[in-house]
């Protein structure tokens, strides 16, 4: 997501040059704080406003929604803001929903035309399950994880991922308890239907890859 240019271009001119009222002379923007623009599916939104309306979520209209977000060479989110601006028509053409947060910077660090991304809230706090990425299973357009019931019987459950986690850990927001059975090795042999003799396994976050230098 791209934070918000208040100019276009810069251009220069020297004493006794002859200017029109389409020449820009310089870029004016504001440094801190400073506003960063994205666009939200209409999905995305709308289940947000749902959240709104329900009164487990802040509405995104009234400044009080927290934003998140890091630069392109930071893996954390040290960037907090919050919601100051959603637009009132869904862009029919892309499906989604412009928005702006803006964000303190006191240090300058963040500069006008720079790209991040943001995160923000989609529920309140609760708790919720964590699974492997690699444990997922994608059936046209649906997710499945392969789980054994009381008698070690294979069996699919269809699930609504959520967002990923540190560690190669993904959220599942509905579609599994905390009590499920997962297959998170031999995925290839595992069919539905089918009686395993499972074996307790082990979820090792997976090792963060150095930076190229």
């Amino acid at each position: 997501m791209s934070y918000r240019r208040h100019l276009p271009s810069v251009c220069r001119a020297d004493i006794g040059n002859l200017v029109n009222a389409d020449l820009v002379l310089t870029t004016i923007v504001q440094l801190d704080p400073i506003y960063l623009s994205f666009d939200m599916s209409e999905a995305d939104f709308l289940a947000y406003q749902r959240a709104a309306a329900k009164g487990d979520l802040p509405s995104t209209r009234d400044n009080q929604t927290i934003v998140q977000a890091h630069l392109v060479d930071e893996d954390d989110w040290p960037h907090q803001g919050t919601m100051n601006f959603v637009d009132n028509v869904v862009d029919q053409g892309s499906g989604t929903i412009r928005g702006r947060a803006i964000f303190p910077n006191p240090d300058g660090l963040i500069t006008p035309g720079q790209f991040g991304r943001v995160r923000i809230p989609g529920s309140p706090e609760h708790d919720t399950v964590l699974i492997p990425d690699s444990a997922i299973v994608t059936d046209q357009s649906r997710k499945v994880v392969l789980t054994i019931d009381q008698d070690n019987v294979v069996r699919p459950k269809l699930i609504r991922p959520g967002p990923s986690q540190p560690g190669g850990l993904r959220i599942v927001r509905s579609g599994l308890g905390p009590d499920d059975r997962i297959i998170i090795n031999g995925l290839i042999r595992a069919r539905p239907g089918n009686k395993v003799a499972p074996k307790d396994g082990v979820i090792e976050p997976e090792a963060t890859q150095p930076a190229a230098g």
